[in-house]
């Protein structure tokens, strides 16, 4: 469990093509993602690579969220695959920090469908401080 913060700073900036933003509030996050063509795979599916993107992409404001100092970066990510994605149709992404200790922060995120809220993929991460903060 977390002690969410009342400390909130501006999110760092999204790198995923078709990502925004919705929500990084209190080790929560949400972004909203559209893959483009390219995304896709020979049978017209989006390809895992992007959709381990994306739970990255939405873990990171999640884990920023906390209000510390310092930058952190994914350490060890491990994905499950539970579904698949079309190119063009919306995903959403969300992330939760289920641990802030010093020299770790456990995420656990998963990406859904927008249209049916079918669950596409799912993640569990460790990020760690890079600079300011415990080592």
């Amino acid at each position: 469990m977390t002690t969410p913060t009342t400390r909130h700073f501006p999110p760092p900036p999204l790198h995923v093509q078709g990502a925004e933003l919705l929500e990084a509030v209190d080790g929560r996050a949400r972004v909203r993602f559209v893959p483009g063509p390219d995304t896709a795979s020979p049978t017209w599916r989006v390809q895992g690579g992007y959709l381990a993107a994306c739970l990255d992409e939405v873990i990171g404001p999640a884990v920023f969220s906390l209000g510390r100092e310092g930058s952190f970066a994914t350490v060890l990510m491990t994905v499950t695959f539970l579904g698949q994605a079309e190119p063009g149709h919306a995903l959403l992404g969300e992330a939760t920090v289920v641990h802030a200790g010093a020299r770790h922060v456990l995420v656990e995120a998963r990406l859904v469908r927008e249209r049916n809220g079918a669950e596409v993929a799912r993640a569990s991460a460790t990020s760690r401080p890079q600079d300011g903060g415990a080592s």
